[in-house]
């Protein structure tokens, strides 16, 4: 009787030992590249070059992954953790990095046209000689410590020519010399903006809101302003367009 008391004891405890133990993942194949469950520095993902274009790898865990050189266009990797990866020059165009990781992530040289990194987590991140051509942002957090020629992280944006700025909340912005030619600001919030000799050459302002904002010396060159709501806006020549509806200023 004892001995069959003491038998359901230990297997009862060795059940709650089971049930309260971490869960270890498999490791997974996507596309002929391994993606190495719980990584570490020396035990990671290894697949540069690989070719992982419209791959789901949302939530996925890549930390330390080297991912040099890869196809990601159009790959969603939308919460996953790219902490310390390595995807130099790799090709993200349209690729979903919303609310993505890329702490201390190294994304020289990396093509991200058209690519979405709205809530990334760039802190320590180096993004030299990225391309951010009509990359959307907001939301950012952390300082990344290099962006391209002209780039600038402000409020939360990718601030720089091309930047896909559609309705981003930029009200009170430090925008002062940027570079901002062939941007997409459309119905953008520029209330109170510091645009100084800011260059929007061949901008889309399109119902931008420009309330109070300060543009003496920009370049509005072929920059598109229909739309744009005008109130006691300080124009490129120094001149005021008075209350809203405003006289709109001129390129």
């Amino acid at each position: 009787m004892g001995g069959g008391r003491l038998r359901l004891t230990v297997v009862l405890a060795v059940g709650l030992l089971s049930l309260s133990a971490a869960p270890v993942l498999a490791d997974t194949v996507i596309h002929g590249c391994t993606i190495v469950s719980n990584p570490t520095a020396s035990h990671h993902t290894a697949c540069p070059w690989a070719d992982l274009n419209h791959a789901d790898l949302s939530g996925a865990d890549l930390r330390y992954a080297n991912l040099r050189r890869a196809e990601l266009s159009g790959t969603d990797l939308s919460g996953a953790n790219l902490r310390h990866a390595n995807l130099r020059a790799a090709d993200l165009d349209g690729a979903d990095l919303s609310g993505v990781n890329l702490s201390r992530a190294d994304l020289g040289g990396a093509y991200l046209y058209d690519a979405d990194l709205g809530g990334a987590d760039l802190n320590r991140a180096n993004l030299s000689g990225a391309s951010l051509f009509s990359a959307t942002s907001g939301g950012l957090t952390g300082t990344p410590i290099a962006l391209p020629i002209d780039w600038s992280l402000v409020n939360g944006y990718l601030i720089g020519p091309g930047a896909d700025l559609f309705g981003a909340d930029l009200f009170g912005a430090n925008l002062s010399g940027a570079d901002l030619s062939g941007a997409n600001l459309s119905g953008a919030n520029l209330g109170t903006a510091n645009l100084r000799r800011a260059n929007l050459s061949g901008a889309y302002l399109q119902y931008a809101d420009l309330s109070g904002a300060s543009l003496r010396g920009a370049n509005l060159r072929h920059s598109r302003l229909c739309g744009v709501r005008w109130d006691n806006t300080t124009c490129p020549d120094g001149t005021n367009t008075g209350p809203y509806p405003g006289t709109p200023c001129t390129p």
